[in-house]
């Protein structure tokens, strides 16, 4: 079930950094896509240790 969540987390992550390249404010584009891809970062690591767990 771990993994589920780890994916949703994933998923999520990537549609805020797609979205992030329609923002026209460039530093608020760096921001949002740099908290997308640290939150994508904690998603695949929490991911792969579920497996490591199962």
């Amino acid at each position: 079930m771990k993994s589920i969540s780890a994916s949703i987390i994933v998923l999520s992550s990537a549609m805020i950094f797609t979205g992030g390249a329609f923002i026209g404010h460039n530093d608020t584009q760096i921001f949002v896509m740099g908290v997308a891809c640290v939150v994508g970062i904690f998603g695949l690591g929490a991911w792969a240790k579920s497996f490591k767990m199962e």
